[in-house]
C-alpha cells in the first residue's frame, strides 16, 4: 500500500513513504494512490464529500497533524524531544499549538499529548489567553508564518 501526499514544501515525492503512510486503515480505498494531498483529503472527509471509515478519517487526521506538527518544529529549529524537556507553557509551544489549530482541525486531547502541554483543557486555555495578549508579539508566531527557504 502506498499513500504519498503532495509535499509542500516542494521537494520531488519519495520513492519509498513514509511508515506513518502505509498503515492498514487505507487498504482498500486508496490503494497504489501517488501525489495524494492529504490536507485536501481530510478536508473533503469533514465536509462530507468523501466517505471514509472513522477510522481511516482518524488515520488522515492523525498523519497530517503529525506531518504539521513536523514542519512546525522544523521552522522552528526544535524537534520532538523539545516538546517533553520544555516546560508546558513555553511560549513556543502556545506559538505551534495556536499555528496548528488555525491550519488543521487538531484536537486539544492530540496536542496536549504530542507537546506536553498538560491537561487538554488547560492548553487551550492558555492558547486563547496567548493568542489574545502574546501572539502580535511573539518572535515564534512570526517565524512560524515566515515560508520556508528550503
Amino acid at each position: 500500500m502506498t499513500l504519498v501526499p503532495e509535499n509542500y514544501e516542494n521537494e520531488t515525492t519519495p520513492a519509498e513513504p513514509p511508515a506513518e503512510r502505509q498503515h492498514p486503515a487505507f487498504a482498500g480505498w486508496l490503494r497504489g494512490v501517488r501525489g495524494l494531498n492529504v490536507a485536501w483529503l481530510a478536508g473533503r472527509i469533514q465536509d462530507g464529500e468523501v466517505k471514509a471509515s472513522a477510522e481511516a478519517k482518524k488515520e488522515l487526521e492523525e498523519v497530517e497533524w503529525t506531518r504539521q506538527l513536523k514542519r512546525g518544529l522544523k521552522r522552528l529549529g526544535k524537534v520532538e524531544s523539545d516538546c517533553r524537556s520544555d516546560r508546558k507553557n513555553a511560549e513556543w509551544k502556545l506559538a505551534l499549538g495556536a499555528w496548528l489549530k488555525g491550519r488543521t482541525w487538531v484536537r486539544n486531547l492530540w496536542l496536549s499529548q504530542r507537546m506536553n502541554l498538560g491537561h487538554p483543557h488547560n492548553a487551550s486555555k492558555q492558547m486563547v489567553l496567548y493568542k489574545q495578549k502574546r501572539i502580535k508579539t511573539c518572535p515564534y508566531a512570526k517565524h512560524l508564518e515566515q515560508t520556508p527557504k528550503e
